[in-house]
């Protein structure tokens, strides 16, 4: 090599990870450990934002709409976890945990709790050589149960990646390659707290996504994978690999999969038949198998054709069988799909009507609708459809089977400009938390399925304290 040109290559990398670490800052996370937590309590409503783990809840303190928030380690309240312990049937002894800001701009980003550590994405601010802090960086963090230290993972250099926490490492879905990329954390230590990402290791899960899903509760991401052999092809293959990277690449279903095998050498003459492309639309986590929900399109006349909804049972080995696909709606025009499961189905919006599709014998849009109006779908318990209008500030109920006609079972104000509503089933309740516009954005939490009023969790900032004694005063 050119010892000029090695020299340069050598100024290059040290001025990077110079850049690298004056970027990440040197943040000491310092806070005092609040004690108690249980490490090896269930977690329930893991990668949320109001998460369970045995007598403890943990969750967002509230939504910040502060235009300029300080994230300095230890001054945010507001968008910090806070946690509660439950005592007697109530939740009290209310401490912040995280004291940095929760924010992510995917709408259905949380936190997820493993063992002693929460994990969470939280904007990088530090400031870089001209002395301006960053606008656009993430940074993966987690933090023990009780407060006790807290580790930097990995920083990224957006704010709207998609991500999913696992037990080992992040993933995230890297838009601009195309690839889902993985920061795998085992070689951390587990004493301490550190801001070097030390024992962190990265790479890639998978290359040339177009599509990806992935659930807290699947040890596997299923994705589409865009095909660069041919040229002219207009398919691509519908793939699953193991979220910690023990195991390859499985193509569940590519150009071949459908041909008889003596149609296989010239497949190009069934690109209107039998040759697919495929767009994934969700998947429901089942005992030993995943329903994994898609579209397939034929290209006919050079352009690609919708031939509607289709679900098939993927095995925890990856067996993908051709007659173990259903086709439950030819309708071409589906603009979202509510996985249901592999038996029954999912309810899908067509023309701003949601349906529910079970088999292609007919249209899906010449049944009865099960919501007759544009809706989103936010949970399903007990065979009951609980969902959200444009209206906004209301839960609407109605029968999956359509035996009742639509109610409201809840009103109240809550702020859906950040982060999606959630809810939760726990034993013969339902929880539904939100952020309440009418106080000040924290969180709420209330039973929807018991005639009652939200109840605010959480601790009130300092910001919002004096802007209450005003109101307060005023009001007098």
């Amino acid at each position: 090599m050119n010892k000029k040109l090695f020299v340069s290559i050598i100024a290059v990398v040290a001025l990077v990870a110079a850049l690298a670490t004056l970027l990440v800052g040197c943040n000491p996370y310092k806070w005092n450990s609040v004690g108690g937590g249980e490490p090896n309590a269930e977690v329930v409503s893991n990668g949320g934002y109001y998460v369970t783990q045995g007598k403890y809840a943990y969750f967002i303190n509230g939504y910040d709409t502060a235009e300029e928030i300080d994230n300095t380690f230890g001054v945010p309240v507001k968008n910090g976890i806070v946690r509660a312990e439950l005592v007697d049937g109530k939740y009290t002894n209310f401490v912040v945990v995280v004291p940095k800001q929760i924010y992510n701009q995917v709408t259905n980003g949380g936190f997820a709790i493993f063992a002693e550590w929460i994990y969470y994405a939280t904007p990088n601010n530090s400031e870089d050589i001209h002395g301006h802090a960053s606008t656009t960086h993430t940074d993966f963090m987690r933090t023990k149960i009780d407060g006790s230290a807290t580790q930097r993972i990995a920083t990224i250099g957006n704010r709207n990646s998609q991500y999913l926490f696992t037990e080992s490492r992040i993933l995230v879905k890297n838009a601009a390659n195309a690839s889902v990329d993985y920061y795998d954390f085992t070689g951390m230590s587990d004493n301490g707290s550190s801001n070097n990402a030390k024992g962190v290791t990265t790479g890639v899960l998978a290359e040339n996504v177009e599509q990806v899903l992935w659930d807290m509760n699947s040890d596997y991401i299923y994705f589409t994978e865009t095909v660069t052999d041919d040229y002219y092809d207009f398919c691509n293959t519908l793939n699953m690999v193991k979220i910690d990277g023990t195991e390859e690449k499985k193509v569940l279903a590519d150009k071949l999969t459908y041909l008889a095998e003596a149609e296989k050498e010239n497949y190009t003459d069934f690109f209107s038949t039998k040759v697919f492309s495929f767009t994934l639309s969700d998947l429901v986590v089942e005992k030993d198998s995943v329903a994994l929900f898609y579209t397939k399109s034929t290209r006919i006349n050079s352009a690609k054709e919708s031939q509607g909804l289709f679900v098939n049972r993927i095995s925890a080995d990856g067996k993908f069988a051709v007659e173990n696909e259903k086709h439950i709606s030819k309708n071409s025009t589906i603009s979202s799909v509510y996985g249901l499961g592999y038996e029954d189905g999912a309810l899908v919006t067509i023309s701003s009507k949601i349906y529910h599709a079970t088999s292609a014998e007919d249209y899906t849009t010449e049944q009865i609708p099960v919501i007759g109006k544009a809706a989103t779908i936010q949970t399903i318990h007990n065979g009951v459809v609980y969902y959200t209008d444009s209206t906004g500030g209301k839960i609407y109920a109605i029968n999956l089977d359509g035996t009742n006609n639509e109610s409201v079972v809840y009103e109240a104000k809550f702020n859906t400009s950040w982060l999606s509503l959630e809810f939760n089933a726990e034993g013969d309740k339902l929880m539904f938390a939100f952020f309440n516009s009418d106080d000040y954005n924290y969180l709420h939490v209330v039973n929807i399925l018991a005639d009652e009023d939200s109840t605010m969790y959480g601790i009130i900032n300092d910001a919002d304290k004096e802007a209450i004694e005003k109101a307060e005063e005023e009001n007098k």
